[in-house]
């Protein structure tokens, strides 16, 4: 890799030739507009948006119960069904009709289902405070061997009646309504209540009994696990520690569909990717690999994503992103693994068959003292890595019978197509399926100024501000609501509250931004933080990804082997990995760009003053 001079400015920019001074902007020019609009449930305020995800639930409850073919009959039919699953406060079966017939007539919009004037909660028939006292006493009847249900109901009825004096309130729960409750109870909750939940789990289950499926993405399950190999650079033999994989696997044919490979740890980047790759087509595998002979056919839509009990499963982006995709997501709870195997299973198989073959070797740590201790880890070149996987996945393991000789993979997804429904595919653009999987952010201030993304990144445009001016009131800042996809900062997506839907604004610095993702431009900060000078601005973020790229090149360079270990260079090419995903995610950007015309406007001969830049803990690296 070319020496850099760290006072160029140019140098913090790779480019694909010798030179460092880029040819071409990778924003667009300065007269043109990024003309770009989407529309999502976070268009609407919070009421109305948790209004139309209750609507969904009831829709998705009625599909599953009667078939997609629902009629005002089936609905009333269903009516009670949806007063126990949900409560009695569930709209009238015409009311829910019209939900139905306006979801399907917007090609199952999720924003269809938002009430376009918000009204207040139906009114309950017992309040929440009357609904407590009765959920106590129901847990004592169960609980308690020697409580009949009349002893049960008269102990409800004192706490309701002092409930009534303390509040001069009305309230009244008749013991025939006490005993349909108990009544209704399926015999699951019963036992739990009265040995308890893992008494209930173990009696009401087949230890080894999975759902079964009918289709191709019926049935996805996700999960994360890390490699048991360190990856290295090929040119230095140095390591980059222990990579990353999400996988997501299709329980009725038993194909991969979509992977992500790297060094960001689990979280909903690493989800978002896996999805993104799971979802599209793999037209990209005869470009960059073109000694794969097979096809990696299995795309689309899930119906139903398993996944584990992990933080990036539990955010509020993942859930609604889902919802936006009709995608149904279920949690496999802890110590339950018959639910939630085949991952598990395929680590266990990429560990056996895969990785096996690679010879061991471990390296120290950069920033210690080296004791060189070998171990036995696999090790391997990171771009092998990546299309061995490839390799293996399309050429082996979907094209291979499996050790009981009863299925292969591709020729059951083949086989499934024919036979059974097609998977859904996506009809969006790529850049939809960005927006859709991107991550939101409220309460962010708007100003004459544009908006400012972590404080650091600024967004304007001509669009932008016309917004601002319509809605501020005596030129002060005013709040949005945006979103923004986080392997690339290059641009955010603005919510225009008046059209109900989000619009595209490019970064004020657009080669900076267009070059990091969120948790690389977090380090950025954070090196500025401590590294350069208290008093923060934007360029002491440029100059700390100028010294952070510096530090890696000059540890990659570094001759002896010894002098390197395993956390600094997995940082190192997490960093590498996040500013290539970045450009990556550009390309189709670039492809829109015209020749800026006013290239005499811009000096890219930028000094940037680096002394006292020197770092405590790399005057270790000659000991």
């Amino acid at each position: 890799m070319p020496e850099h001079d760290p006072h160029d400015f140019n140098a913090f920019f790779p480019t694909e030739s010798s030179s460092s001074k880029p040819k071409e902007t990778r924003a667009l020019p300065l007269w043109e507009e990024i003309d770009e609009t989407f529309k999502d449930i976070f268009a609407f305020d919070e009421e109305r948006r948790n209004e139309a995800i209750f609507r969904y639930n009831l829709l998705d409850a009625l599909v599953d119960l009667n078939g997609p073919e629902l009629t005002i009959k089936k609905i009333e039919q269903s009516h009670e069904y949806l007063k126990d699953k949900f409560g009695s406060h569930v709209r009238s079966p015409s009311s829910i009709f019209k939900y139905w017939s306006s979801f399907k007539q917007s090609e199952y919009q999720l924003s269809s289902l938002v009430p376009k004037v918000t009204r207040g909660n139906a009114n309950k028939r017992v309040s929440e405070e009357i609904e407590e006292f009765i959920q106590e006493a129901i847990d004592n009847y169960f609980s308690d061997e020697k409580m009949t249900m009349q002893l049960a109901y008269t102990e409800l009825e004192t706490e309701i009646e002092r409930y009534n004096e303390c509040n001069d309130a009305n309230e009244t729960f008749s013991i025939q309504s006490f005993r349909k409750r108990i009544n209704k109870l399926p015999e699951y909750d019963k036992l739990r209540l009265k040995k308890g939940q893992v008494a209930a789990d173990r009696y009401y289950r087949k230890v080894g009994q999975r759902p079964k499926t009918t289709r191709v993405l019926e049935r996805v399950e996700a999960d994360h696990t890390k490699l048991d190999l360190f990856v290295i650079d090929d040119s230095k033999n140095i390591p980059l520690g222990r990579p990353w994989l999400t996988l997501l696997h299709d329980n009725h044919t038993k194909s991969i569909i979509g992977f992500y490979l790297g060094f960001e740890p689990p979280s909903y980047l690493s989800v978002s990717l896996a999805l993104e790759k799971a979802i599209l087509p793999k037209d990209y595998i005869s470009d960059l690999y073109p000694e794969i002979h097979n096809a990696w056919p299995c795309y689309g839509l899930p119906e139903h994503l398993i996944v584990d009990n992990g933080s990036e499963f539990n955010s509020k982006d993942f859930k609604v992103a889902c919802k936006e995709l009709h995608i149904k997501v279920k949690k496999n709870p802890a110590k339950k693994p018959w639910l939630k195997g085949s991952v598990e299973r395929y680590f266990r198989t990429i560990n056996n068959q895969l990785l096996s073959g690679i010879p061991g070797k471990s390296f120290s740590n950069i920033f210690e003292r080296k004791d060189y201790d070998p171990q036995k880890n696999a090790i391997i070149d990171e771009h092998t890595l990546l299309e061995l996987v490839h390799t293996w996945i399309i050429d082996v393991y979907q094209s291979k019978k499996n050790g009981l000789e009863t299925n292969i993979p591709n020729m059951s997804w083949y086989e499934s197509l024919k036979s059974s429904l097609p998977p859904r595919p996506y009809k969006g653009t790529r850049e939809q399926l960005k927006f859709n999987l991107g991550k939101n952010k409220d309460n962010l201030a708007l100003d004459k100024n544009g908006v400012r993304l972590f404080s650091t990144i600024r967004y304007s445009s001509k669009k932008l501000a016309q917004y601002w001016g319509r809605k501020t009131k005596d030129n002060k800042s005013i709040r949005v609501r945006i979103k923004y996809d986080p392997s690339c900062l290059g641009k955010i997506y603005v919510l225009d509250e008046e059209n109900e839907e989000f619009f595209s604004v490019e970064a004020v610095d657009p080669d900076y931004a267009y070059s990091v993702s969120e948790w690389l431009h977090k380090v950025c900060c954070r090196y500025a933080r401590e590294h350069i000078r208290r008093n923060y601005n934007h360029q002491d973020v440029v100059k700390a990804w100028v010294r952070i790229f510096d530090l890696i090149e000059e540890a990659l360079s570094n001759k002896n082997p010894k002098a390197l270990g395993i956390r600094t260079t997995t940082k190192a090419s997490r960093v590498k990995e996040h500013a290539n995903r970045a450009k990556s995610k550009n390309k189709l950007q670039k492809a829109h760009i015209v020749e800026d015309k006013t290239k005499d406007e811009i000096d890219w001969d930028v000094e940037i003053e680096s002394s006292g830049w020197e770092v405590d803990y790399l005057s270790n690296k000659g000991n």
